[in-house]
């Protein structure tokens, strides 16, 4: 149906995104339109890196829309995973430089959007095992791998966040 132009398609997918007026909260369990236009940018246009990383930011932070931000970035993390490697190395060095990002967020998503320590946990120890990734998150993984170390972390981010809010 794109006649060929399937890049302009998802570019005006896209659009539709960005131009998605409606900021309030969804309810619980419930998904706000621009999750199923972000699905299935990820679905058809599965290597685009920002589907899944600022899809599932805007999912979670402005519609609150934690589930949703969480299968967003579980199909990131099965591309990142299982199917990446197949992809030419220019591709994944241009555009996929910061992999560690995904489980990085889903770590978030997981501890503050959906109140999961344990799935939190996990997902922020992948992000910090990832070629690349920032120092902070290998100091992380060892707080992690500590028992009780997962609400050390959770409280250190938490006081983190606190710190940084000017309100």
């Amino acid at each position: 149906l794109s006649f060929g132009h399937l890049p302009a398609v998802f570019d005006w997918m896209w659009i539709q995104v960005l131009l998605d007026s409606n900021l309030t909260h969804v309810a619980k369990g419930t998904h706000p339109a621009i999750y199923y236009t972000l699905d299935l940018i990820a679905e058809l246009d599965p290597i685009n890196f920002s589907s899944y990383h600022a899809g599932a930011n805007l999912l979670a932070v402005v519609r609150d829309d934690g589930l949703g931000a969480r299968d967003i970035l579980e199909k990131g993390e099965y591309l990142r995973k299982e199917r990446l490697s197949s992809f030419p190395q220019k591709l994944q060095d241009d555009y996929w430089s910061h992999s560690w990002s995904i489980p990085l967020l889903l770590g978030y998503v997981y501890l503050f959007e959906l109140q999961d320590l344990p799935h939190a946990s996990v997902a922020f120890q992948e992000a910090a095992s990832i070629a690349g990734a920032p120092p902070y998150l290998l100091s992380m993984q060892k707080r992690l791998e500590t028992p009780g170390g997962e609400y050390e972390v959770g409280l250190r981010l938490l006081n983190y966040l606190i710190g940084g809010e000017k309100n």
